[in-house]
């Protein structure tokens, strides 16, 4: 098998366009898997924290805290939306 170069080095450069396009990608499910977790957590501690609520003699500024728990989720999932987003480009 009698290659030229040419033919050597466009192989070469899809193979390292393959393993660029491979390390994106794993990068892109790493920030969606810590997503993921993150907001597991974020929910379990609201519904924790919501069932808490209920008792009669709660601090304000638990009820306070308890009520950013969404927002703090829906900032942390457009942060890596953002983060996703930017790694294509």
């Amino acid at each position: 098998m009698n290659e030229s170069i040419s033919e050597i080095r466009q192989r070469e450069r899809l193979l390292r366009l393959d393993a660029h396009i491979r390390f994106e990608f794993e990068l892109t499910a790493q920030r969606m898997t810590y997503l993921a977790i993150a907001l597991s957590f974020l929910f379990s501690t609201f519904i924790l924290a919501l069932a808490n609520s209920s008792i009669p003699n709660v601090h304000p500024l638990l009820l306070r805290v308890i009520s950013m728990v969404p927002w703090f989720g829906m900032l942390l999932a457009t942060i890596v939306l953002a983060f996703v987003f930017v790694s294509f480009h």
